[in-house]
């Protein structure tokens, strides 16, 4: 039984990877004057109910049930997120970052500016009046609701033939092709935030999320359960804080 269970899941496999190479054939080899089915074909790719991952490969492992997968990234998430010790840290700097922040949270905490309250019915307002989605941002693609890496990949592709039908070199660089996370020191982090200007409240706020922050794994409707200090910045970057 397992040895037809892995032949079907390597079938399943090479049927869906035709399926995207023949859409990816299709889309370079329309005319440039064909631009209706040319759109046509791209705005396929970016339907997002087609996009549920349904195998990963983890740690030399295969994982294809939506139940092991969850767990998976739950796990993978967690131990990103765990402070650990590395041995080549800088203890001095340690100490005087972390006398350092006491001594900041400190004196904003007394020394506070009176602010005016607000209420939940404007803090509702306010949010409901924000834009949904990501930033626009034209270079942007895996992290853009309605783009995909194949368009990407479409332009890097059309570099490399015309380099080759031309004779000339071209370099390409991947950055971040690996991983989108951060991992960032808690404390240090927030010293260098005042550093850069952030004080007051404004800083006692961002030090207090950093605290109480959870992230929930999502897939196919289905949650797992919180993960402790991972957020998603304004530009698509996870950070990971408290972690040496």
């Amino acid at each position: 039984m397992r040895v037809l269970k892995k032949k079907l899941r390597s079938e399943q496999r090479k049927i869906e990877s035709a399926k995207r190479q023949s859409k990816f054939t299709d889309i370079m080899s329309l005319s440039d004057r064909n631009d209706k089915n040319f759109y046509t074909l791209i705005n396929n790719q970016r339907n997002l109910r087609s996009s549920v991952t349904s195998i990963l490969k983890y740690d030399n492992k295969i994982i294809n049930t939506e139940e092991e997968i969850l767990d998976t990234w739950a796990s993978y998430y967690e131990k990103l997120a765990t402070p650990v010790d590395n041995p080549d840290f800088d203890d001095t700097y340690k100490l005087i970052v972390e006398q350092d922040i006491s001594a900041l949270t400190d004196t904003y905490t007394n020394n506070r500016d009176t602010l005016a309250p607000v209420s939940e019915k404007e803090v509702v307002q306010i949010i409901n009046s924000l834009k949904n989605g990501k930033a626009p941002d034209a270079s942007r693609k895996g992290f853009t609701q309605g783009e995909i890496p194949l368009v990407a990949a479409l332009i890097l592709t059309e570099l490399h033939t015309e380099a080759k039908e031309n004779g000339n070199p071209l370099i390409t660089a991947l950055t971040d092709a690996k991983s989108a996370f951060d991992v960032v020191w808690h404390d240090g982090l927030l010293r260098e935030m005042n550093k850069a200007g952030l004080c007051g409240d404004n800083w006692l706020l961002f030090k207090d999320w950093y605290n109480v922050l959870n992230s929930n794994i999502k897939m196919a409707r289905t949650n797992v359960q919180n993960i402790p200090g991972i957020s998603r910045c304004p530009t698509g970057w996870c950070l990971v804080p408290n972690r040496l």
